[in-house]
């Protein structure tokens, strides 16, 4: 038995040479044919002497067909046949950007290769193209500048994939290259995966979502293990006026929720005629905040009525958890708003960290 092939990732334009475009862009969609140019040199007889002779066959091609002079270096556009043609291989991933800001991701399907002269004429036909005596194809007097071409199947339905929105910036970066094709390095292929499983489930890159949860679990952690309570109070009072309190104090409280109850900061946004008192607690992050900062809140508004403003009420704290009593305690009349830990780093990366500075 032969050696099984490894998989290789591969990247590939279609558009051909000069009006390559007009044919190139419906064989993918409609045949599941991927194409590149060299219409030159499009016949079974030159394909057979390139599977068999490789760079050697094109370069003599090139000299043959091009009248090039041996004097002069060829082009390095030669490799880019020679890949389609010879090193690409059933099974392998093609990454095909594609106008309008999309890409596709097919897979070699099999070994064979069409050129002008076996190519069905069902592919191209029904564009008004036509195979001409000379071996060229034709729409009217344009040429179009496509030679050879590989059967694909499209992976999990990436065809005219958003490239801003699966794309990630490693393979965005890597499409920008200019050659027909190359071979991805190593460690592309978790980015193709990736594209293809985004594309697959309908998740799209959102910046701003990748973001905030990249840089939740720092801000988090900075949060949990260099501030005090003092610096966690001081942090939800600089997130207050962030977000345009007019004013953000730290009102004179009592220690018992039934005398004056607590409150570790007031904003008030005097446009509005609103306030917002909040009661703070700094808590091991995986441990559970009790309803003991509600009654503090609570009371502290009850005692403190505003005929002017409207009064809203938060309990914010570091830990994730609430218990069950503060959970029910916060409802009713005076509702409470519970603001977890990650809840408020979420809300400080929204208003944004030059707040902070």
């Amino acid at each position: 038995m032969g050696e099984e092939h490894k998989k290789h990732y591969w990247l590939h334009r279609i558009t051909g040479g000069d009006n390559g475009w007009l044919l190139s862009y419906h064989l993918l969609r409609e045949h599941g044919i991927l194409s590149t140019g060299w219409s030159d040199f499009s016949t079974q007889e030159d394909l057979a002497s390139i599977k068999s002779d490789g760079i050697a066959a094109i370069e003599e091609l090139m000299y043959r067909c091009w009248k090039w002079s041996k004097e002069d270096p060829l082009p390095r556009n030669r490799h880019c046949l020679n890949r389609f043609i010879n090193k690409m291989k059933p099974g392998d991933v093609v990454v095909v950007p594609m106008w309008g800001g999309t890409f596709s991701i097919c897979e070699i399907a099999d070994d064979v290769i069409y050129t002008n002269d076996n190519l069905p004429s069902s592919c191209y036909s029904q564009y008004n193209i036509e195979l001409f005596k000379d071996g060229y194809l034709y729409q009217g007097n344009q040429c179009i500048d496509l030679g050879f071409y590989r059967n694909v199947r499209i992976v999990e339905g990436c065809l005219d994939v958003p490239r801003d929105s699966y794309a990630d910036y490693a393979l965005t970066s890597r499409m920008k290259v200019r050659q027909t094709n190359v071979e991805l390095e190593d460690g592309f292929e978790s980015h193709v995966l990736d594209a293809i499983r985004r594309w697959k489930e309908n998740c799209p890159i959102e910046f701003k979502k990748d973001m905030s949860e990249s840089c939740l679990e720092a801000l988090q952690t900075t949060i949990n293990k260099l501030f005090d309570e003092r610096q966690f109070e001081e942090l939800v009072g600089r997130y207050l006026k962030a977000i345009g309190a007019d004013i953000v104090i730290k009102p004179n409280s009592c220690t018992t929720p039934t005398d004056a109850g607590d409150a570790d900061r007031e904003a008030t946004f005097e446009a509005l005629k609103l306030r917002i008192s909040v009661q703070i607690k700094k808590h091991d992050k995986d441990g559970i905040t009790d309803n003991w900062g509600v009654k503090q809140i609570k009371a502290y508004k009850d005692n403190n009525p505003n005929d002017e403003y409207t009064t809203i009420l938060w309990l914010v704290s570091n830990a994730n958890a609430f218990s069950k009593e503060a959970l029910a305690e916060a409802e009713g009349n005076n509702r409470v708003r519970l603001i977890t830990g990650d809840e408020f780093a979420r809300m400080i990366l929204e208003v944004g960290l030059k707040h902070f500075e």
